[in-house]
C-alpha cells in the first residue's frame, strides 16, 4: 500500500516526465482546446461532472466546462491548505509570527509545535482526529479549528519527520487568530485573497467547518488567479519555496507553504490534490498546479477517487500542455 510520501513522489514523476521542451504559449488555442478535451475524457472516464480554470502567467486565459458552470463554485478541499500557508508567510514578512513560535508560548498548549514544524506536516501528530469529527460538522460553516486541537491527545508520531495530518492546520489557524486579533477567515482574506481581486472565495456552506484545513471553496478562476500570484515568480512564495520552511520527500520532491513542489528549469512546479470523501455526505476532489511560474490548471469534480486516477489527471493535463502539437 502506497504512502502519502510515495503519492506525492508519484504525482511528481507524472508531472515532470511529459515536461518536454515545446514552448507553450499563452493564446495557443489549440492547446487550450487540448486541456478542454483531455479533462472532458477523464471525466467521462470516471463518471464525474468537473469545471476548471486556465491561466498563463497569472493571467486567467480560459475556462473548462466538463459537465459545471465554470462560474460555480468549488470545494477546494486539501488545496485550502495552500491558502493558510501562504498567510503565515505573509504574516512572518510582516514581523507578526514567526517560524520558530510555538503552540506553548502562544496558544499554551501542549505538546510544543512550532509554526515551521506545523506548515510542514512535522510536528509530531500522527493521528488525524479530524478525520472522525469532520462528517459531523459537515453543513455547518463555523470553522471547528479549536475543537480539533481540543481532540489532540500528544505527539504520538515521531518528531520532525513528515506526517500529514489536517489538525497541523488547524493549529496554524488559531495561531493566526492569536497574532492578529481577528478570525482566521478575515487575516487571511485580507492579506492573501482580497489584494488578487478575488471576489468569490467563502467558507463552503458544506465544508466550512474544515476551513484552514479543507473548507475554503471559490470559482476554479478565482483559485487559478491565487495560485498563479502567489506560487509564480514575483513572490518568495513561488521563486524560493525553499527559503521557507520546507521538508524534503526525497527523489527532489518538497512539502512547505500547504503544496508539493520540486524544482525545475531553474523555477519550480508546485502541485496538490484534494479530495473529500464522506460517504453519504461529500465526496469531491480539485487539483491544482503552476509549472515553471507559467501555465496554472485548476480543476474540481463531483467524485472522490482512487489515487491511480489521480495520477491519471496530473498526467493527461500535463500531456496537453506540454505535449508537441503536430
Amino acid at each position: 500500500m502506497m504512502g502519502w510520501v510515495d503519492i506525492a513522489r508519484t504525482c511528481a514523476a507524472a508531472a515532470c516526465a511529459a515536461l518536454v521542451a515545446t514552448t507553450a504559449m499563452a493564446q495557443d488555442p489549440v492547446r487550450i482546446e487540448r486541456i478542454q478535451a483531455a479533462f472532458d475524457t477523464w471525466t467521462a472516464e470516471h463518471a464525474a461532472k468537473g469545471t476548471g480554470a486556465i491561466a498563463y502567467e497569472g493571467d486567467v486565459i480560459g475556462t473548462i466546462d466538463s459537465g459545471i458552470d465554470p462560474a460555480t463554485p468549488i470545494e477546494l478541499a486539501s488545496l485550502s491548505k495552500a491558502i493558510t500557508g501562504v498567510c503565515v508567510r505573509v504574516l512572518f514578512e510582516e514581523g507578526t509570527l514567526h517560524y520558530n513560535d510555538s503552540t506553548v508560548t502562544l496558544l499554551d498548549r501542549d505538546p510544543p509545535a512550532t509554526v515551521g514544524q506545523l506548515m510542514t506536516h512535522s510536528a509530531g501528530f500522527a493521528d488525524d482526529v479530524t478525520q472522525r469529527a469532520m462528517p459531523g460538522w459537515l453543513g455547518d460553516p463555523t470553522h471547528r479549528a479549536a475543537e480539533a486541537a481540543d481532540m489532540l491527545q500528544g505527539a504520538d508520531g515521531p518528531p520532525n519527520t513528515f506526517i500529514y495530518n489536517n489538525a497541523n492546520y488547524a493549529l496554524l489557524a488559531l495561531m493566526i487568530e492569536k497574532v492578529t486579533g481577528t478570525t482566521y477567515e478575515e487575516a487571511c482574506r485580507s492579506r492573501v485573497l482580497d489584494p488578487l481581486g478575488i471576489t468569490t472565495a467563502k467558507p463552503s456552506p458544506q465544508s466550512g467547518a474544515f476551513l484552514s484545513w479543507g473548507g475554503w471553496s471559490m470559482t476554479s478562476e478565482d483559485y487559478a488567479r491565487f495560485h498563479a500570484h502567489w506560487f509564480g515568480a514575483t513572490v518568495p512564495t513561488g521563486f524560493d519555496p525553499r527559503g521557507q520552511p520546507n521538508v524534503d520527500l526525497g527523489e527532489d520532491v518538497f512539502y512547505g507553504t500547504g503544496t508539493l513542489f520540486r524544482s525545475y528549469n531553474r523555477r519550480y512546479n508546485f502541485w496538490h490534490h484534494g479530495s473529500l470523501c464522506i460517504l453519504d455526505g461529500l465526496e469531491v476532489g480539485a487539483f491544482a498546479v503552476t509549472w515553471e511560474a507559467k501555465w496554472t490548471l485548476v480543476v474540481g469534480y463531483d467524485k472522490c477517487l482512487p489515487w491511480d486516477a489521480l495520477f491519471a489527471l496530473d498526467a493527461a493535463l500535463t500531456e496537453a500542455v506540454y505535449g508537441a502539437i503536430e
